[in-house]
């Protein structure tokens, strides 16, 4: 999931690793917004929310929101 226009699917050396990519417009949402993630879980096909893990590196649009929608979360932060 991007609030950007990125597709991760696309990023060189990710392709075989990701099956979807869900940015802010495509979702009508975006993170933190519970709808991106609630979009992601029906794209995925996912009903379970304890299933889900958000990777991200913003601690309040990928960790907190993720956590809140019920999801685990990892935090990568920048450097």
């Amino acid at each position: 999931m991007t609030n950007g226009n990125a597709n991760a699917a696309k990023v060189g050396g990710l392709t075989d690793l990701i099956d979807l990519s869900l940015d802010a417009t495509t979702a009508g949402a975006a993170k933190p917004d519970p709808k991106m993630l609630h979009q992601a879980m029906a794209t995925a096909a996912v009903t379970d929310a304890a299933l889900c893990v958000h990777v991200g590196d913003d601690r309040g649009s990928d960790v907190e929101a993720a956590r809140a929608a019920g999801w685990r979360s990892i935090w990568i932060p920048r450097r």
